[in-house]
């Protein structure tokens, strides 16, 4: 029971961070450099959710999936700030998610 609310607190929680924080980074870059900026961000989230999902303890693959994006957005030359990261990553993963069901 408390796994199914601790997960449901993170997707709204990323969901808020979504709704609020994309809209300015929208602004912020223009559409078509935010929309090369989330292809890469949906690119690193896919390539992390594959090689990660053997990994069985919930808060150890969600960190180590993260920590892959954030290390591949650095590789890529990508410096934004820990919140605008956090926005594009809930993004690409709400998206994804949407794209499962």
């Amino acid at each position: 029971m408390t796994y199914i609310i601790g997960e449901i607190i993170i997707y709204v929680a990323c969901a808020l961070i979504a709704v609020f924080l994309v809209p300015l980074l929208k602004e912020k870059l223009g559409a078509e450099k935010y929309a090369q900026l989330l292809a890469i961000v949906k690119t690193a989230v896919s390539a992390a959710e594959k090689k990660y999902e053997d990994i069985d303890n919930d808060n150890e693959r969600h960190f180590t999936k993260k920590q892959y994006v954030l290390d591949y957005l650095a590789e890529k030359g990508i410096s934004l700030s820990e919140a605008e990261l956090d926005a594009l990553i809930n993004s690409a993963v709400l998206e994804l998610d949407k794209a499962f069901q």
